[in-house]
């Protein structure tokens, strides 16, 4: 892990001291050096109280400027990676091992990370240009509820100056702009590097924090940023670089060769073509021209038609079939995607240097989350005896079909049927019985589900009161919502003990995998650097 260098601007003791107690408290933290330009008084400054694990350095240094300071503090550090961070900053465990583990990686230049308002809204999760290059943070102040979508790292245009993390040769080549006065400095940065640089900027999810956006700033009542620098940075955002436009994501060509579509491997390619915004990809298409050549997998390998590079993806070695072909293409490939570590392990021991292997699973689509199955049995009938308005209202409330679906024996109920020969088959395969009815005689189903080990939602109708089954008052239509619930949620918080362990293994990790993959093969043949090895 590479080493690190925090970089402070600060003239608050209060803020200083929160930031380093959070530093102090990382989970495997990488080696790290602290350096503040101290902007404030001496009495003030003799508050700052540093973690006893952190080797902390205060500097004097005004007045206070963003550009200047960083600026400053980045020739007076020796760490292989320089993170600018605000003093109104508090990490969460793990975030500097997240943010450091980035550097591994040779597509990476620069990386910052999610950040929240101490509300808990969402301040940052990478930035993004309107048309005439004015930056702005996607989603800012998203509830909890819009986090899911931010949970995968991505690549983005650019990332805040808050928290923001570089090499620190490639920083000395750039520099914070000075003439930019209060804002701006941070985005230009980015679209800079982009310029001069073929690696490319990052949104790592992993390394989160807490950010009271303004802090420093508003006590030198420099709040806004002045339309002449706002002005300076749309003229720079608006650019044309080496690799296309300065505010996106440089793009890159990858033609995928793979079956028809209907099957599972175009599906795998197909995944890939739709996510990755920023590039062009093709399947099935003319090789000539492209960065990249991917084949999904490794049986599509034919010979290399001209500069491109090799990949090629990996499942599962078999001696009877494919075996001549699954070793020539592992051997010729510039990079080896494997489905599964034992995947890896095979190729390793043919020979396959661990730089050019990269395990990447597929798993499952983010759709797929437990639910728990309602079953009803039984017929309809005129008058509502059954429950059906319940039902209905049931069937339409989308906070019980985040975690429960209902299903019938019969059509009569407006809902999915579930059809089987054996009535067992179907108690078998639902989690609770509902009983809707207001009226009963029996019925006859509750007995049948109760046989089959299955407990029923039910009211105290007929002779459900004296067997065991989950009350709601007949006819009760909240009573039955918040019954419904209780059970639902505890049916899937108990299969989420096994779900968690799946979850960011679907689609999205799948393409954001290749790409970054991608981008680390291409970053390193133009700068003749080693591909890291995966954990």
């Amino acid at each position: 892990m590479k080493s690190v260098a925090i970089l402070v601007v600060s003239r608050n003791a209060r803020n200083c001291n929160a930031l380093l107690s959070s530093l102090g408290g990382s989970v495997s933290p990488p080696p790290m050096e602290i350096v503040i330009a101290w902007n404030g008084t001496n009495e003030e400054k003799s508050r700052i109280q540093p973690h006893r694990d952190l080797q902390v350095k205060v500097v004097d240094h005004t007045p206070y400027h963003f550009a200047k300071n960083n600026n400053f503090l980045a020739t007076r550090v020796s760490s292989e990676v320089l993170g600018f961070v605000n003093d109104d900053i508090v990490a969460d465990p793990g975030a500097m091992q997240a943010v450091a583990e980035c550097f591994r990686h040779p597509g990476i230049g620069i990386a910052g990370g999610q950040l929240r308002y101490p509300s808990g809204k969402l301040q940052h999760a990478g930035v993004f240009f309107r048309e005439d290059g004015t930056p702005y943070h996607l989603d800012k102040g998203a509830g909890a509820e819009d986090f899911d979508k931010h949970a995968f790292s991505r690549f983005v245009p650019a990332v805040t100056g808050a928290f923001l993390f570089i090499r620190r040769d490639e920083f000395a080549k750039l520099e914070f702009d000075p003439s930019y006065e209060v804002a701006g400095e941070d985005i230009d940065l980015c679209l800079r590097y982009r310029e001069k640089f073929p690696r490319e900027i990052y949104y790592c999810a992993g390394a989160s924090a807490v950010h009271v956006e303004n802090d420093t700033r508003k006590e030198f009542d420099q709040r806004l940023t002045p339309p002449e620098s706002l002005a300076k940075l749309r003229a720079v955002a608006t650019r044309t670089g080496p690799a296309g436009k300065l505010s996106e994501p440089r793009r890159f060509k990858v033609t995928i060769f793979t079956e028809k579509p209907g099957w599972i491997l175009h599906r795998k390619a197909q995944e890939i073509q739709e996510r990755l915004k920023y590039c062009d990809v093709r399947i099935n298409g003319d090789v000539a021209g492209t960065d990249i050549a991917y084949y999904v997998n490794y049986g599509y390998f034919r010979k290399k038609s001209g500069n491109e590079l090799i990949c090629a993806n990996f499942t599962h070695f078999d001696e009877d079939h494919l075996a001549e072909k699954f070793v020539e293409t592992a051997r010729i490939a510039d990079l080896c995607t494997a489905v599964s570590r034992s995947t890896a392990n095979k190729l390793a021991q043919l020979g396959v240097p661990m730089r050019r292997i990269r395990v990447i699973e597929v798993g499952a689509d983010a759709s797929f989350r437990p639910r728990a199955v309602f079953g009803i049995v039984g017929r309809t009938y005129p008058g509502s005896r059954k429950g059906e308005d319940l039902v209905v209202k049931l069937a339409a409330d989308a906070e019980i079909a985040k975690v429960a679906k209902l299903v019938a024996t019969n059509e009569g109920w407006n809902l999915p049927v579930w059809e089987f020969e054996d009535r067992r088959d179907f108690y078998s395969a639902i989690d609770v019985l509902l009983v809707p009815s207001r009226k009963e005689g029996g019925p006859v189903p509750f007995m049948e589900a109760l046989a089959c080990g299955k407990l029923s939602v039910a009211p105290a109708i007929g002779v459900i009161p004296d067997y065991p089954h989950i009350e709601y008052e007949a006819g009760n239509y909240d009573d039955l919502r918040k019954v419904m619930l209780q059970v639902a949620n505890q049916i899937v918080e108990r299969r989420n003990v096994y779900a968690k362990s799946m979850r960011g293994n679907n689609w999205d990790s799948w393409a954001h995998a290749h790409e970054l993959a991608f981008r680390d093969l291409l970053a390193a043949t133009q700068l003749q650097e080693k591909m890291p090895e995966q954990d």
